[in-house]
């Protein structure tokens, strides 16, 4: 394992943060925290205790991420030959839908509970720093991955 400066660590989290799929939500985000997209204007006190809240979120995530790193590695590792079967029984129902010889109802449903019931406040802000790191870990999981790994 090689070592990584301060420097370098920080210029891959810059590259990731000006990515394509994480700079353009900025402008969303600094909305959301600020209070702006409720139509009345925050003080610098609620964007600070909003900022904390999403740092909290986005935090909680990814070490519940990495805590169970080991633990589910372990785990598929240990019952690999029954999850190969698994996922080709999958692939294979999933080949019958993509094809239209199967459509299960369940599939085809749109449902957007968070949608119906904003949260907003520090609870919102929490909530929303969590759904961040899970919907752009693809996007940041490479660069954070080459860093832990270094």
């Amino acid at each position: 394992m090689g070592s990584l400066t301060l420097g370098a660590a920080f210029g891959a989290g810059f590259l990731s943060f000006i990515s394509p799929c994480v700079l353009p939500l900025l402008p969303t985000f600094l909305l959301l925290l600020t209070g702006s997209g409720m139509g009345e204007a925050q003080g610098k006190g609620r964007l600070l205790a909003n900022t904390l809240a999403f740092l909290a979120g986005f935090t909680a995530v990814f070490l519940a991420m990495g805590a169970t790193a080991t633990v589910l590695g372990q785990l598929v590792l240990d019952n690999w030959k029954v999850l190969e079967k698994a996922a080709g029984v999958i692939l294979i129902l999933l080949g019958l839908f993509m094809s239209g010889l199967w459509t299960p109802l369940f599939l085809l449903k749109d449902r957007r509970p968070f949608l119906q019931q904003k949260k907003q406040g520090v609870l919102g802000s929490f909530l929303l720093g969590g759904s961040f790191t899970l919907g752009w870990t693809p996007c940041t999981g490479p660069i954070l991955t080459a860093i832990l790994m270094a």
